[in-house]
């Protein structure tokens, strides 16, 4: 009468046409390698006889959500099975059109730049011309739909002439007051009103821009 889960996973996974709900009960039973540390001979094969039916789970799981074109839930496992095989270039591809179907085309081109690097790294090979063509396809799309998408437009406020605003100055701030130069402040403030344009002439240093 034990429940073990692994003599249930084997059991969703028995039949060849798993339904997606059976599929993704076994990718969620799936917790890692079998009794892991084990180094028997008959041990390592079922651990490997697990691993790679949790990868065809995920595998198949993506293609059936993306026949129907839906995301829910599966770009998580799909995660799942790359950490669990970083090399299997399917799941890659499920990935970068999961994304899309959810309207994220950063997260597809980073995707294929991700498996790009790392098969440079661990096999000095680039990516098959499946999963090549399908990523120029996806950013063909992407760009696109960029194109149709109307530019976001910000409608400025109209201003009230009604309110007055301060005019920013261009002048440095003086750090003290001055002092002594009241008279001469005045004059100028009644040639302003008088005129468009005032000219202060004088020697450098004098005090000309602090006197404005």
């Amino acid at each position: 009468g034990a429940d073990i889960d692994a003599l249930r996973f084997d059991a969703l996974l028995r039949n060849v046409k798993s339904t997606p709900s059976n599929l993704e009960e076994a990718i969620t039973l799936y917790r890692g390698t079998l009794m892991e540390g084990g180094m028997e001979v008959v041990l390592l094969q079922e651990q490997e006889i697990r691993r790679n039916a949790f990868l065809d789970a995920v595998d198949a799981y993506a293609k059936r959500v993306l026949s129907q074109e839906v995301s829910i839930g599966a770009i998580s496992y799909v995660k799942r099975g790359i950490l669990e095989d970083p090399l299997r270039e399917s799941l890659y591809r499920h990935l970068m059109q999961l994304y899309v179907l959810e309207g994220d085309y950063a997260a597809c081109i980073q995707v294929y730049r991700d498996l790009r690097l790392r098969l440079q790294e661990e096999l000095n090979i680039s990516p098959d011309a499946e999963t090549t063509k399908l990523y120029q396809s996806l950013r063909s799309q992407a760009r696109a739909k960029l194109q149709q998408e109307p530019p976001a437009t910000q409608e400025k406020p109209t201003p009230d002439p009604t309110v007055s605003r301060p005019t920013k100055s261009v002048l440095p701030r003086p750090l003290m007051g001055l002092v002594g130069r009241e008279t001469e402040r005045e004059e100028i403030k009644t040639c302003i009103q008088k005129a468009p344009l005032v000219t202060l002439l004088g020697m450098g240093g004098v005090g000309k821009t602090r006197l404005t």
